[in-house]
Formats: C-alpha cells, sequence, structure tokens
C-alpha cells in the first residue's frame, strides 16, 4: 500500500516544524532535543511500514546481520543486544533467535506507536524487551547499566541521528558497552551534497 498524501503532507508539516526549530534556537542540543519530538511522532510511525530500503534495513541486510547474531549464539547461552531506536526488523531478529533484547530510543510515542507492527508475537516481544526513552549519548548517565553488557549493538541509520560534535562520545559510549569481541552493527547512507539538483550523481 502506497504512502497516502495525507502522510506525506504531515512528513512536510514535520520537516517545517523542525527547521522552525532550527532557525529559533541558538543552542544545538536543545533543539535536536526539541525536534526529535516533532518530527519522531506518531505520523512517522505510521509511515514507516510503507517505506522501502535503504530507508528500512532490506531483507538482504537482514540476513548478513542474522549472521553476527547466530555467531553470537554459538558463543554464549544469554546472548543480549542494544538496538538504537524502535526498527521493528531488529526487534523481530532479536526476538526469533532468543536474544535479550534491550531498546534505547529518543522517543517513546514513536517507540509506541511502531511496536504496533511488530505482528503475531507483538505482545511477547514488548513483555521481553526492556525499552529505555533518553538521548543515545546520554544513557549511561540515565541508566544503572554496566560496561561489556551486550553481544551486539546495532542501529539502522543510527549515527546520521547523532549531533556531529557528539559523534565521539557517542562510539566511546557504545565501545564500553559492548562485551569483547562484541560487534557494532549498523549503515549510514553517503550521498553527494548536490545529488537532489544533478540526477546524474544520484
Amino acid at each position: 500500500e502506497p504512502i497516502s498524501e495525507q502522510e506525506i503532507d504531515a512528513a512536510k508539516n514535520a520537516v517545517k516544524k523542525t527547521t522552525e526549530a532550527v532557525e529559533a534556537s541558538n543552542n544545538e542540543e536543545q533543539y535536536y532535543s526539541e525536534s526529535i519530538e516533532l518530527e519522531w511522532n506518531e505520523d512517522r510511525a505510521k509511515a514507516w511500514h510503507k517505506m522501502q530500503p535503504p530507508s528500512k534495513p532490506s531483507i538482504s541486510e537482514l540476513n548478513i546481520y542474522e549472521k553476527y547474531f547466530r555467531e553470537k549464539i554459538n558463543e554464549c547461552s544469554s546472548p543480549s543486544v542494544l538496538i538504537l531506536g524502535s526498527t521493528v526488523e531488529f526487534r523481530q531478529l532479536a526476538f526469533s533467535l532468543g536474544f535479550n533484547v534491550t531498546v534505547v530510543d529518543y522517543s517513546s510515542t514513536y517507540h509506541d506507536s511502531i511496536s504496533k507492527d511488530l505482528g503475531d508475537h507483538k505482545d511477547e516481544i514488548l513483555r521481553k524487551e526492556k525499552f529505555i526513552c533518553c538521548d543515545w549519548t546520554k544513557i549511561l548517565s540515565n541508566e544503572k547499566l554496566e560496561e561489556e553488557s551486550f553481544d551486539i549493538i546495532i542501529g539502522d541509520l543510527a549515527i546520521g541521528n547523532v549531533i556531529y560534535k557528539n559523534i565521539g562520545s557517542f562510539f566511546a559510549i557504545f565501545s564500553k558497552l559492548l562485551k569483547k569481541g562484541g560487534y557494532f552493527l549498523g549503515k549510514s547512507i553517503y550521498t553527494y551534497t548536490d545529488y537532489r539538483t544533478d540526477k546524474t550523481k544520484i
């Protein structure tokens, strides 16, 4: 089912509000916190299941990630994964393979709404998961998480949702949370800066 005109308008309005917040704020971190609540909302979650890769994990990507998950299953009896964001596909994969799952998301509104797409095992997945609502770069100060407590940390397009000046601390935090030999999995999309106007570079 294609994305409706109403959903497209809702997404445009969210971007407009985010842009207005940027212009009105001189504090990058304050703006970023406010924009998360404006943009990552119920409308965004409703449109998510209609989006196509690379905006969400593809089947081929999930097959690659599954190999790393299965490797950890063979190494320990009770593997654990930290998922950055509420990505449904990662949560379903981790549940199907018996991982202990912790989900950390900036927006509880988005998390609650996108969780409706978890499928037939939704109730069991939600019951077994631990959910943390906070800025990823502040997770250690907000939560009592032990260092070296996760076999895998995974996030789809996660780095692109981190303020540039915080990227160093982002990796420092999650390197502490990974067990020795653990994996940080994810992807980022890179384009030419003028790709929107120069179709030869798309």
